[in-house]
């Protein structure tokens, strides 16, 4: 982590395991925990669904998924803080 930032989660699409920073257990960053699992489980669902678990993704296919979730979530009533 470099200047507070967390590398926060990610799924490995080969193998489908959802890492999550074990920073985020620390109670500074503790309320993210449950927004980052989630939105790795909905990765997971995209990929499944998609047939896509087992392999890498392309950067096209990366970027469909991270902006499918995205519109989900803030359709969903999610909001953004910077």
């Amino acid at each position: 982590m470099a200047d507070g930032v967390l590398r926060t989660a990610f799924i490995d699409t080969v193998t489908g395991r959802i890492i999550l920073d074990k920073a985020l257990l620390d109670p500074k960053w503790k309320h993210l925990h449950d927004g980052y699992l989630m939105e790795e489980l909905q990765h997971f669902r995209q990929l499944h669904n998609r047939g896509w678990l087992g392999r890498i993704l392309s950067a096209a296919e990366h970027d469909l998924v991270e902006s499918e979730v995205v519109r989900r979530l803030l359709k969903s009533g999610l909001a953004i803080f910077n």
